[in-house]
């Protein structure tokens, strides 16, 4: 009998047969053939270390493991073996039979010297023929709901928290999913998923759901929350297919409206051609797209005819259609990671608003970034930042390189100078290009390249750290405290990072932790650049 074996961390994360660890587990490599699987690992200092592998029987959770007798012992492991690991502190448990049972199986390795146990959970899936043809045989029967429901661990890593939900969800779901093609196992694994996902919004179930990496549904993991929030709100249709289509529409269109600079929403209209299926041969052979793109960040169209006839149009007459350039708030690269608006290069800056009241609510969604709201208010009321709309700041979201840079300038340089187009990824014509140029001129910051900046990028917690340093020229203060995962952080960044913890900029996420290759948020950054300027003016206020 064929078996179906799939090696899968959590999301069934496929690596050629075999999937990596980290801490003590390293393959789990499956042979097909004789329905036997092998597991290696290695152990930090665990020279000649006694070492029990643990596979546990799918649904069957760490803690049930404290409970075991005799009697249930094979109720709860599919397998239970001993070995020593070796001078190198390597194991090898070699071609054991897993069991019969289709479903995500689980593994616990612990050592003999007293170390905690390593648990990792639904580690891969196993899936029988048979599972496979008793699923096709009550979705032509018209039982898929109940065959679903009962096996509802099998198709989905996150069964537990499908088993939480209320009846009238599951019901929903479990209606939505067998609205749908199915005629493989995969189908329906991905079908419950997407039903999940649509029905919930819950971004547990996103990389379970497999949606086609040539989409936009690609953007949908690097949006804030709230953009998601907003994608997922307007996807329609009766069926998975229809919303499928509906949300990788959404996505598009969020990317699009949110994009960070001209060349971003260029890249966004070209990459996905062959999704929206627009003749771009007039558009592509225009010299200059600006005009173009800034009658796209406008207008702000929702449709793919709406977006069609602007590209036509505009391209048709040259590109000559449309106002001046494209403001990043309307505009957001691969992840729609907007920030503070900006106004573009080539019109006039943008009048600022009266100081408002000491006691005006400035921004109502900063719930949660208390710790961010005077550095927010304070900064905008200099014009360092402003809102992403009238009252909303967005806090949350993901700032790019180049919008950092539009900061950096405003706050320390004071100016911006004509671009010698040192990047070929920043034209002339770029919104950000006079400060790219006045950052770059002043030693403030390099590229991603020698010849790329990355602008659309979103900055990493390290780079700003980086770009404020060399911004401010602060020195060193006493030694405050030594981050977690400080060798994590790259070589170039450890002074900056070092200088500005010790002036107490910076602190960290928690836990000890800087997460130096995270991104950074748009609270993030205006509390960093708030506390460098107090630093810089002697605590009296930015």
């Amino acid at each position: 009998m064929i078996k179906k074996f799939i090696s899968g961390v959590m999301c069934l994360s496929m690596l050629s047969g075999c999937v990596a660890f980290a801490d003590s587990l390293n393959e789990i490599n499956p042979d097909y053939a004789n329905h036997t699987v092998s597991v290696s690992g290695s152990l930090d200092d665990g020279a000649g270390v006694r070492v029990t592998l643990q596979v546990l029987n799918p649904g069957i959770l760490e803690e049930d493991i404290d409970s075991v007798t005799p009697e249930t012992f094979m109720n709860v492991f599919s397998y239970a073996a001993e070995t020593d690991a070796d001078a190198n502190g390597d194991f090898l448990f070699e071609s054991f039979d897993f069991g019969e049972k289709s479903g995500y199986y689980s593994v616990r390795v612990m050592r003999s010297d007293g170390q905690l146990p390593q648990f990792y959970p639904n580690t891969f899936i196993y899936v029988s023929s048979d599972f496979e043809k008793d699923l096709l045989t009550a979705l032509k029967e018209g039982n898929g709901e109940s065959f679903i429901l009962e096996n509802i661990s099998v198709l989905t890593p996150n069964y537990q928290c499908f088993e939480n939900y209320s009846t009238g969800v599951q019901i929903e779901i479990l209606k939505l999913s067998t609205k749908s093609k199915i005629e493989t196992f995969d189908d329906a694994s991905k079908s419950v998923n997407r039903g999940c996902f649509f029905v919930t919004g819950e971004d547990l179930y996103f990389e379970d759901c497999i949606f086609p990496s040539d989409t936009p549904s690609i953007y949908f993991k690097d949006f804030s929350q709230k953009e998601k929030d907003d994608v997922l709100k307007n996807v329609i249709g009766a069926t998975i297919s229809e919303k499928t289509e509906s949300f990788e529409e959404n996505c598009f269109f969020k990317a699009l409206h949110s994009a960070g600079g001209n060349k971003a929403l260029e890249n966004i209209i070209i990459n996905n051609e062959k999704w929206h299926g627009i003749d771009l041969s007039d558009y592509k052979a225009l010299k200059s797209k600006k005009s173009v793109n800034a009658k796209i960040a406008e207008d702000k169209p929702n449709t793919i005819p709406e977006l069609k006839k602007i590209i036509k149009s505009a391209s048709e007459s040259g590109g000559s259609s449309g106002g001046g350039g494209v403001s990043s708030d309307a505009v957001a690269g691969r992840g729609g990671s907007g920030s503070v608006s900006f106004s573009p290069v080539d019109t006039q800056p943008p009048v600022q608003e009266a100081t408002p009241p000491a006691n005006a609510v400035m921004f109502t969604d900063i719930s949660g970034y208390e710790w961010a709201k005077e550095a927010i208010e304070e900064l905008c009321k200099k014009g360092i930042v402003n809102g992403t709309s009238d009252k909303v700041f967005s806090p949350g979201r993901n700032i790019t390189r180049a919008e950092f840079v539009k900061l950096i300038c405003t706050a320390f340089l004071g100016n911006s100078k004509e671009y010698e187009g040192n990047f070929a990824d920043v034209s002339e014509s770029d919104w950000f290009a006079p400060y790219v140029a006045s950052a770059f001129d002043s030693g403030v910051v390099n590229g991603i390249s020698e010849t790329e900046f990355g602008s659309s990028l979103n900055i990493t917690r390290q780079d700003m750290a980086v770009m404020i340093f060399n911004a401010s020229k602060l020195a060193a203060g006493e030694s405050r405290m030594q981050f977690a995962d400080f060798d994590e952080i790259s070589d170039y960044a450890k002074e900056a990072v070092l200088t500005m913890n010790s002036l107490g900029i910076i602190n960290g996420r928690g836990n000890g932790e800087f997460c130096p290759k995270e991104n950074a948020t748009r609270a993030e950054a205006a509390q960093m650049i708030y506390k460098a300027l107090k630093v810089l003016s002697g605590g009296d206020g930015v």
